[in-house]
């Protein structure tokens, strides 16, 4: 149950994330350059864990516990499919951003 929330968390973290929203739920926008922004994905997790003011992410902050403690419950299956490649990915290469993000939203 944990890794399954754990994974959950980190995919919100990333800035997929973040484009997952913007586009409206867009299948056919390659969010893979995203990742590579360390400045934007350090951006997004501070907006997130309210360090930082971010008007412009005001609608992510609004989804992104739902997303997460749901697991992307209300996803279609492309959207889990990347939801899910987006956590592992985040956990992987950002794992420090991942866990203040599960501890924020899921209390860990």
């Amino acid at each position: 149950m944990r890794a399954i929330l754990s994974a959950a968390i980190y995919s919100i973290i990333s800035v997929a994330v973040q484009a997952f929203f913007r586009e409206a739920y867009n299948h056919n926008v390659d969010y893979t350059p995203l990742f590579m922004d360390d400045k934007e994905i350090d951006h997004t997790v501070d907006c997130l864990l309210e360090k930082i003011p971010c008007p412009e992410y005001q609608q992510h902050k609004e989804w992104f516990p739902f997303l997460v403690k749901g697991n992307c419950g209300f996803c279609n299956p492309i959207q889990k499919a990347r939801y899910h490649a987006t956590k592992a990915f985040v956990k992987e290469k950002y794992p420090h951003h991942y866990r203040a993000l599960e501890k924020k939203f899921l209390g860990y």
